[in-house]
């Protein structure tokens, strides 16, 4: 049986940015487009952060970096060749290196996706743009089960694709494997 956290291990591992029923979101819309795209990269992470100084040991001052930074749940790239890059990257720069005008597209999950949602999902954009700018834009997508009709305005006027995907929670519940 044991806790939700040992249950779905191996995707918070693969996943790290993202909550357990987000990884389970990720899982269903990911079996159905994956091969849409050339490759994804999980957790990427924009912008400086903020250094607290080299009074703090090297691993602690790297954490609150990386704490401080904006994270994106996925990143999905097309045009290109995926046996040119490591298996995971941590920043954009490196696809870019290689490979200048690949497309993007920023992706954030929820499993209920509100207007919090379009606000990381435009910051992430945002922060993006200014950190690539010779770069092309980035698509932007919410993948999510369900969401508050608040957001469609918001959604259309962004030009973010809006995908839904039913997913089966029952093994978040503490009953699983009963």
């Amino acid at each position: 049986m044991g806790t939700v956290a040992q249950r779905l291990e191996s995707d918070l591992l693969k996943y790290p940015g993202m909550m357990a029923d987000e990884t389970l979101v990720w899982r269903t819309w990911a079996a159905l487009h994956q091969q849409e795209y050339d490759r994804f990269d999980h957790n990427i992470r924009l912008g400086e952060g903020n250094d607290p100084g080299p009074q703090y040991l090297p691993q602690v001052r790297r954490a609150m970096i990386l704490n401080t930074q904006i994270r994106i749940d996925s990143v999905g790239w097309k045009g290109i060749d995926n046996t040119q890059l490591p298996a995971a990257i941590t920043s954009p720069q490196q696809v870019y290196d290689l490979f200048p005008s690949a497309e993007s597209e920023i992706m954030e999950v929820k499993r209920r996706a509100t207007l919090s949602a379009i606000g990381e999902i435009l910051g992430h954009f945002h922060a993006w743009v200014a950190e690539f700018p010779d770069q092309p834009h980035p698509l932007l997508r919410l993948v999510c089960v369900s969401y508050a009709n608040t957001i469609l305005p918001a959604v259309a006027a962004q030009g973010i694709t809006l995908d839904t995907v039913q997913v089966n929670f029952s093994i978040l519940s503490s009953r699983h494997g009963t």
